[in-house]
């Protein structure tokens, strides 16, 4: 099979390539920056899907089957919509180049934030997206409902995914932990639901080849809800990180609205009013939307911060803190 990865070379694009790489697929990634992973040099093409002309170039010349759409601006810095045009310009030229090939089944990920992360939605049209970047998602996935009438897809709205090859600004909870100035709330439980993303991957490669997902939008979270306490005492004692201090929530409240003032004068802080909310905010999703109740995890939660741990040992420089490997072998 020939399979297209566009944002082959980000964290999710790397763990997918690692997964095929023994397949007998032929694969290219079509990204604007190289590989993260120098090993996965060889399937790499620079595009900028915003350039129609080149995307159908390349799509006329390589002729895939199916297509893992990955590509996207995902920080919420923009202010705008056009701000993410490679996420709503870059969708709509990548299946226009499609529709001229043999492409059968396009994989498209789209985000968790075409809602506010504490709703739970009745069905897929149950929306509000947040912000610019969650608005330019749900046009992307309106792009691919209208205009591939011979061409199967499956949406898939992730939520906060973590795991080997994650960016700096996806290792806060880590790297915290891994300092010792990781507080928990000492006086409310908070539930998530967060995709490691060795299971999400997991995801991606059955719902390509199984046409019970054709058409269908799922919401992709691991099955186990996360206990936000439970998840970080975990991390803390594989890791060989210090014991984990709480605070009171009213503590968090005032830090966040120093944090507050600090963003306002342009000083960066890492608590303030909107992630506090975030923090707070537990996390669900309605049965017939969690694709997690029909595809099993494919790692359990300890595996999983296990081999998140050894990626990070291994790759300190991608890393925003070394984690305290002499402390580890204490829990292995």
């Amino acid at each position: 099979m020939k399979i297209l990865i566009t944002g082959g070379s980000g964290f999710i694009g790397t763990n997918l390539q690692h997964a095929i790489a023994n397949s007998d697929c032929d694969v290219i990634n079509l990204d604007i920056l190289p590989p993260m992973d120098s090993s996965l040099q060889a399937s790499y093409i620079k595009c900028d899907l915003r350039d129609l002309i080149s995307t159908k170039s390349i799509l006329k010349d390589f002729r895939p089957e199916l297509i893992y759409h990955l590509a996207a601006r995902t920080d919420l810095g923009g202010d705008e919509l056009e701000d993410y045009d490679s996420n709503t310009i870059g969708t709509l030229h990548l299946i226009k180049a499609a529709c001229h090939t043999q492409t059968k089944r396009i994989i498209f990920t789209s985000s968790q934030l075409v809602n506010k992360i504490s709703a739970i939605p009745f069905n897929e049209f149950d929306v509000a997206p947040p912000n610019p970047y969650g608005r330019s998602k749900l046009l992307g996935e309106s792009y691919l409902r209208q205009h591939t009438s011979d061409i199967a897809w499956t949406i898939l709205r992730p939520t906060s995914v973590w795991g080997p090859w994650f960016g700096l600004k996806y290792q806060g909870l880590f790297s915290t932990i891994f300092r010792g100035t990781y507080r928990h709330f000492s006086d409310c439980t908070i539930q998530k639901r967060w995709s490691y993303v060795g299971n999400l991957i997991n995801v991606l490669l059955t719902v390509a080849t199984d046409v019970r997902y054709c058409h269908r939008t799922f919401y992709i979270a691991d099955r186990e809800p996360y206990n936000l306490i439970e998840y970080a005492n975990q991390i803390s004692l594989l890791s060989g990180s210090k014991q984990i201090r709480s605070w009171p929530l009213s503590w968090f409240k005032l830090a966040s609205r120093i944090g507050d003032l600090l963003q306002s004068l342009n000083i960066h802080s890492p608590i303030h009013s909107y992630r506090l909310t975030n923090m707070l905010s537990n996390m669900a999703i309605r049965d017939h939307m969690d694709i997690s109740l029909s595809i099993d995890d494919a790692y359990s939660r300890e595996d999983a911060i296990r081999t998140t741990l050894d990626w990070m040992a291994a790759h300190p420089s991608l890393c925003a803190t070394s984690q305290p490997l002499c402390n580890r072998n204490n829990h292995e």
